[in-house]
């Protein structure tokens, strides 16, 4: 991997490490940690909105399953061009699927600024 947006090979760990504890939190059901590491530049800190989607659609999806990560990540970037780094994780339970977690840094923190099921 080359450098990409000011992101280098060796900041994968941290980035990725971010992405695998919001999914760690997913599946302990912890929906106040999960908000904690999201961006609150991507939802509107002023609703409930993100928190009913985690509590009503991410927790029950990561509910008694096991996740799987790929080997690699790849860099990405935001609309205003942030850099930042997604990655690929795959459910194994009740049904098998992939999923992707996008993680940026914002203000000197490393947060997830979005995850979304692969098609």
């Amino acid at each position: 991997m080359a450098s990409h947006g000011g992101l280098k090979p060796q900041d994968e760990l941290s980035y990725r490490e971010t992405a695998m504890q919001f999914i760690r939190y997913a599946q302990a059901g912890d929906v106040e940690q999960m908000l904690a590491m999201s961006s609150t530049q991507t939802y509107a800190t002023q609703t409930d909105s993100v928190r009913t989607v985690y509590a009503e659609q991410v927790v029950p999806q990561f509910q008694g399953v096991t996740v799987t990560w790929a080997p690699q990540g790849a860099f990405c970037t935001d609309e205003q061009r942030n850099a930042g780094m997604m990655f690929t994780g795959t459910v194994h339970g009740r049904k098998t699927y992939s999923f992707d977690v996008a993680v940026y840094k914002e203000n000197g923190k490393l947060v997830v600024a979005n995850i979304r099921a692969r098609r």
